[in-house]
């Protein structure tokens, strides 16, 4: 997109456009029109929050604005809630694999499947359905930009894409498709994957929203790089939401047998990319986001070098 030159009209018509499209409005920019005031607020939120700059709102920028304004109206309602994911609970849990009636127990108990009260199943347009049955070889790991999985859902709706699996800020993780589907997550690895969203709004400015909803505060990693580039000190991940991946991780690769593997260099260290060899079909394991798209820092905050180095020494 940046390539092609924007006219002011062509710019106040793709805004309009993509405001029906996602459910925004310019106010949530600060703006009152449709106009070129509205364009110089995005470019300055877009600048602010790290994106690129062009005065356009499109799929990026709306996820950012959204996780942002729903953090203003949070904060200015005072709504000191406790939780905003589904209490624990005692039953046996199981992953719906959405093929034969095949289902795959976890071992962890603050786990809300497709049909459980409280679910954040997805819809069928967000995904692509086959007719056999499914071997990913691939996990892709991300953080979701946003401030709880059910806002991860709901971005997730608007932009028709979609995850197998979202853990939020408590640890509990939610199905939101069946197995047996190509989710829409990272491009060209859909169809030979399977996605998870940790819930992590990323940015500093939101460590006070997760301590007035009572989750307390995130660890902050220092100056995180990615891909040769500077993002600053960021938020990480709570360590029950690391628990719960641990737990999501182990159980989707033993079901599939998925290498317990990520890419690493000759000294053991993290690759940071590995998108033709995914591509070629030659890498089978766990990959962050930022593996396979030069353009993603996701998941920033897990060492999951470690987290696999535990699972198969079954901590």
């Amino acid at each position: 997109m940046s390539l092609i030159k924007f006219t002011l009209r062509d710019k106040i018509v793709y805004n309009q456009a993509t405001s029906q499209k996602f459910g925004w409005t310019p106010q949530m920019f600060g703006a009152s029109n449709f106009d070129e005031e509205l364009i110089n607020k995005i470019e300055q939120f877009q600048k602010d929050n790290r994106l690129d700059i062009d005065g356009l709102c499109g799929e990026f920028t709306y996820k950012k604005l959204h996780t942002e304004y729903e953090a203003k109206v949070e904060l200015a309602k005072h709504q000191l809630q406790n939780k905003v994911c589904v209490q624990e609970t005692k039953k046996e849990n199981y992953i719906d694999v959405g093929w034969k009636d095949k289902k795959v127990k976890i071992e962890w108990d603050k786990f809300v499947g497709l049909t459980d009260v409280g679910n954040l199943s997805l819809p069928s347009l967000t995904y692509k359905t086959v007719n056999y049955e499914r071997k990913p070889n691939l996990m892709v790991l991300h953080h979701d930009a946003c401030l709880s999985s059910k806002s991860c859902h709901d971005v997730l709706l608007r932009r028709g894409l979609s995850v197998q699996f979202c853990i939020c800020n408590d640890g509990t993780i939610y199905q939101l498709t069946p197995l047996n589907v190509s989710a829409q997550h990272a491009g060209f690895v859909n169809m030979q994957s399977v996605g998870v969203e940790v819930s992590n709004a990323v940015e500093l400015k939101y460590q006070g929203h997760y301590k007035i909803k009572g989750f307390g505060e995130r660890p902050i990693i220092k100056q995180f790089h990615c891909h040769n580039k500077n993002y600053g000190d960021v938020l990480g991940l709570y360590s029950i939401q690391k628990e719960a991946l641990r737990v999501l991780v182990k159980t989707i690769c033993e079901y599939y047998s998925i290498p317990l593997e990520c890419p690493l260099d000759k000294d053991g260290n993290l690759l940071m990319d590995v998108s033709k060899d995914v591509q070629d079909k030659k890498y089978k394991g766990c990959v962050m986001h930022w593996h396979i798209d030069q353009k993603k820092w996701d998941c920033s905050g897990l060492d999951l070098v470690n987290m696999l180095k535990e699972i198969k020494e079954g901590k």
